[in-house]
């Protein structure tokens, strides 16, 4: 493995990118860096923590005449 996970209390966006870092070097694999792109453009397009709360009543709802 190329690099030592980040404890939970020591998560913050500066440990993240340098994990990042370290697993794609700037010179790296295109490949993985493509990848890592398409990964990024999808979580961007997810909707915010905020909007999936407000749908939350919604989907119980739906969930509990439905079965």
């Amino acid at each position: 493995m190329c690099c030592s996970p980040v404890p939970p209390g020591q998560v913050d966006a500066y440990a993240i990118a340098e994990q990042v870092h370290r697993l794609l070097p700037r010179h790296g694999n295109a490949e993985q860096r493509d990848a890592a792109r398409a990964v990024a453009e999808e979580i961007a397009a997810m909707p915010s923590p905020a909007a999936v709360a407000q749908l939350l009543p919604e989907y119980a709802l739906n969930s509990s005449t439905q079965g």
